[in-house]
């Protein structure tokens, strides 16, 4: 693979040469390298094209985002099916023309017409926190403080399928590949997540605490929605290049950024599960 990501103006042009259009305010994202809504933490212009797409599936009715479906193994820019962000950026796009399919239920999810929300701009470091914590469960007393809260959402088998963070903005990282009404995000995007505060007869304070550790079963979340790509998602090598995180004072957290895949994550929120308690 390539070192270096390859410009938005090879996917520009890629388009071209399909004769593709993409909705103007992706292309305009991708361009900038921003989204309208400044909240929202973009560290690569594809990255940024995918935010908007969000974006527009929150603001507007919009479903379709492209014209036609896009081929990236075709045209002179072939090198770019080699990264993950513009892959799935063409995959979005080709989702909004025909909904995908093919996920297990407890990776499917529906989300009603919402407002803008924010995506933690520092949700890798936290995440990468959240990771070194599991690795040291003996470390983990409830409610000690500098302790990270998390919530680790369970799917069939017990297998987790994300992780929310009690740090900063409550985000909800996906282990796994997340579906959300017929669009399909890959293991490593950022999620705000809802969860049923009445249960069995009860009702719950459903954000997890600073220092608490819990898990839930995927039932119970009633909204995943979409906020952006994280360089979690990535391999470990290109992390560093696409957002560059300082561990310098913390090696252990450093260690999960720098080299732990997103299915070495998932193992580490299996044995954690071992310590937490459910939601009550």
């Amino acid at each position: 693979m390539p070192e270096a990501y390859p410009s938005f103006k090879d996917f520009q042009q890629l388009c071209r040469e399909q004769e593709v259009s993409v909705h103007p305010d992706v292309i305009k994202a991708g361009t900038l390298g921003f989204v309208k809504e400044t909240h929202t933490f973009n560290p690569n212009p594809f990255y940024a094209a995918i935010a908007a797409c969000a974006e527009i599936h929150l603001d507007t009715a919009t479903r379709q985002l492209t014209d036609k479906p896009i081929q990236l193994e075709q045209g002179d820019q072939s090198d770019i099916g080699a990264f993950l962000a513009p892959r799935t950026l063409t995959s979005i796009l080709n989702n909004s023309l025909e909904p995908t399919g093919g996920l297990p239920w407890d990776q499917t999810f529906t989300c009603d017409k919402g407002t803008a929300i924010e995506a933690c701009e520092y949700a890798e470091g936290s995440f990468a926190t959240v990771f070194a914590q599991m690795e040291a469960p003996k470390k983990k007393l409830t409610g000690e403080p500098g302790i990270a809260g998390y919530q680790i959402i369970t799917g069939e088998n017990n297998r987790p399928i994300a992780v929310r963070k009690g740090k900063g903005v409550p985000s909800t990282l996906s282990l796994v590949d997340v579906c959300v009404n017929g669009i399909a995000y890959p293991a490593g995007s950022l999620f705000r997540m809802q969860l049923r505060e009445d249960w069995d007869g009860h009702t719950y304070y459903t954000h997890v605490r600073e220092g608490r550790q819990q898990h839930i079963g995927v039932e119970r979340v009633t909204h995943m929605t979409f906020r952006r790509l994280t360089a979690l998602a990535e391999e470990p090598a290109a992390r560093q290049h696409i957002n560059p995180v300082d561990f310098s004072t913390k090696p252990e957290r450093s260690k999960v950024y720098a080299t732990y895949t997103l299915e070495k994550m998932q193992k580490l929120a299996k044995k954690a599960l071992k310590h937490t308690l459910p939601l009550a």
